[in-house]
């Protein structure tokens, strides 16, 4: 269980702490009833795979961790700790949950963002954790999986250049972007004059340097997930979301991003924010783990994420493409049936 209480909401939106607190009730409720289906569900502890030393406290499902169909060099396939949250498909972007990737751990991340177009990442760790000489951003040189060469390269015309970073000041002080491209290079048979390599994947990383000791500011998510839908991410593309040791705060940022294509998708009252969180969650911890989420201060900056989110759709109205609300998400009892 969850131990020494979470800071509250840094003071980087005067509007932040009282929003939070206004939702701390709502979010132990949620916490209690998660708590009783646990009691009386099944043990899923048999479907977790064994944790690895990138997260030890952190076990993987064997239905939802991220496999690489391409074996490593040395034959490890399984050095990636990523788990699905939303599989990418013809129609629909993926989302990923994964703990951030060290030195160790980059042959595996690179091949991963190439086979599966992870096209944007979002690396919640703070500078002092960035700096701490085990990031896969340290690792500039390339990766080799049998003959196949992966490396990511700095989108400036110069390939020597380091990448340039990108201050996001309305993203928090310390926001940051990097764009990158990924090159694959297959060596050819001798005699054969060499190919000029092709990047084959274009990568937005986004460092949004969050404490693990405090709660997540609501407005701190709002703009994030703004900013993310500028970058026009299209399937089956993938948005991953990472943290040192997967731990909460990767699953905080890919729940409010879940949330905000739901309330884009469906006309959404504030009435129904507590139970679309709730379902939005329930489905990180299912795919997850069941300790992800499990701080009612990190669900309480999702339910006040998710007020914010709904005033703000409402204000800017709903497409003509608009969804009812799904089947799990109840209705006002003056809820008027949408058209169309």
């Amino acid at each position: 269980m969850p131990g020494k209480p979470l800071r509250p909401p840094s003071k980087w939106h005067p509007k932040d702490a009282k929003l939070w607190a206004a939702q701390l009730g709502k979010a132990g409720e949620i916490l209690q009833g998660w708590a009783m289906d646990d009691a009386r569900g099944p043990d899923r502890r048999s479907e977790s795979c064994l944790p690895d030393s990138a997260a030890p406290d952190l076990p993987l499902r064997n239905s939802t961790r991220v496999e690489l169909s391409s074996p490593a060099i040395d034959g490890d396939v399984n050095r990636l700790h990523a788990s699905w949250l939303t599989r990418p498909s013809p129609i629909c972007c993926g989302t990923m949950l994964a703990a951030s990737p060290r030195v160790m751990d980059a042959r595996a991340w690179l091949s991963a963002c190439v086979e599966h177009q992870v096209a944007v990442v979002v690396d919640l760790s703070t500078p002092k954790e960035a700096s701490a000489g085990n990031h896969y951003m340290k690792s500039t040189g390339p990766a080799y999986f049998g003959e196949r060469r992966v490396e990511f390269r700095p989108c400036e015309k110069d390939l020597n250049a380091h990448p340039t970073d990108q201050r996001l000041p309305s993203l928090g002080v310390e926001a940051s972007a990097r764009e990158v491209q990924a090159y694959v290079h297959v060596p050819l048979p001798k005699g054969k004059a060499l190919r000029e390599e092709q990047p084959v994947l274009a990568q937005t990383f986004l460092r949004i340097p969050t404490p693990p000791d405090s709660a997540i500011g609501p407005h701190a998510l709002l703009e994030a997930c703004r900013h993310l839908q500028t970058l026009s991410l299209k399937s089956p593309q993938t948005i991953a979301f990472m943290s040192p040791g997967g731990d909460s705060r990767s699953a905080v940022y890919a729940a409010a991003w879940e949330l905000s294509q739901k309330i884009k998708q469906y006309e959404t009252s504030h009435f129904a924010v507590q139970a679309l969180v709730e379902a939005v969650c329930g489905r990180v911890r299912q795919h997850r783990d069941e300790t992800a989420l499990n701080r009612k201060e990190h669900l309480a900056s999702l339910l006040a994420f998710a007020h914010l989110a709904v005033s703000e759709q409402a204000e800017r109205g709903w497409p003509q493409h608009r969804r009812a609300s799904p089947p799990f998400i109840p209705q006002p009892p003056d809820a008027v049936p949408l058209n169309g």
